[in-house]
């Protein structure tokens, strides 16, 4: 059986990640990995099959940024018929306080989650930040440094 044969991209990924060893070989001390986890609600409210009633109209109108100053037929040509409305994506925090907003004037509430991780490599002894700007390379460098034996700080929101 032939032995795999790297592409191109491969071996220029890999002579990326390489170029950073100096993180993690004992040439420059105080480097840590900053591993920051974003907690994301994609939240979207969920009508009957024939739309939004005049209650969640006027719910809407209580809970939705914006709604509270426009007249409820404009909210109407806006939903009508509509089974779902989508409130976007927020920080956990925010979304929950939505949610409890939305849930109490009556409206029934979809919630998708998704976490957004991101790696920062971070000197403890200069107090600098390496800036890696292809988020791939930086993802890879980070995984690599960890496997390398660099420290890990964690953080959430």
């Amino acid at each position: 059986m032939a032995e795999p044969t790297l592409n191109y991209i491969e071996i220029r990924f890999m002579q990326s990640v390489h170029q950073f060893s100096h993180l993690w070989n004992g040439t420059e001390l105080g480097w840590v990995v900053h591993c920051h986890v974003r907690n994301l609600q994609h939240l979207q409210l969920v009508f009957t099959d024939a739309g939004p009633t005049l209650a969640d109209i006027n719910a809407l109108r209580a809970v939705v940024p914006g709604f509270a100053d426009k007249p409820p037929g404009e909210i109407v040509a806006l939903v009508r018929k509509a089974k779902r409305f989508p409130l976007g994506e927020h920080e956990s925090a925010c979304a929950r306080k939505l949610i409890q907003q939305c849930e109490s004037q009556g409206l029934q509430v979809e919630i998708t989650g998704r976490q957004v991780v991101s790696y920062r490599l971070i000197n403890q002894i200069s107090n600098r930040s390496l800036i890696i700007e292809d988020e791939i390379i930086c993802r890879s460098v980070a995984e690599e440094a960890i496997r390398q034996g660099l420290g890990v700080i964690h953080s959430e929101e």
